[in-house]
């Protein structure tokens, strides 16, 4: 999941919380980042959006994860486009990944560099049937 937060539910985002939800229960392991601020960081400068503290209610992941929560590492609290950091990395690796499926906010930017980024790991991007 790439930046499923509450601040970024508006009235046009509003029908993918919905559509993923039912999904996650697929999966063996569930991985989410947070978009944190940084003032100057690169989507200040590219997008002048700065998100909201990790505290305030609006960086809280907007699904239900009921009795399996996601892997949220502190490596996967991001301030660049991408979701795979160094740590999010070393756990893809650790568990044996060989296929992801990606979904997320901004998905001509954060979701597109996410899954460019586990290509170059030798991670093939999958799909829903």
């Amino acid at each position: 999941m790439i930046d499923v937060q509450n601040q970024f539910i508006n009235r046009n985002a509003h029908q993918i919380v919905p559509g993923i939800q039912p999904l996650l229960e697929r999966f063996d392991w569930v991985f989410a980042s947070r978009l944190l601020p940084q003032a100057g960081g690169p989507i200040h400068r590219w997008k002048g959006y700065l998100p909201k503290p990790v505290d305030d209610p609006g960086s809280a992941l907007a699904l239900d994860y009921g009795v399996r929560p996601p892997k949220e590492l502190d490596s996967s609290k991001k301030t660049g486009f991408g979701a795979i950091t160094a740590g999010v990395r070393t756990e893809l690796q650790a568990l044996g990944i060989r296929v992801a499926h990606v979904c997320g906010m901004d998905t001509d930017l954060c979701v597109l560099r996410t899954v460019g980024d586990l290509m170059e790991l030798g991670i093939r991007p999958g799909r829903i049937h």
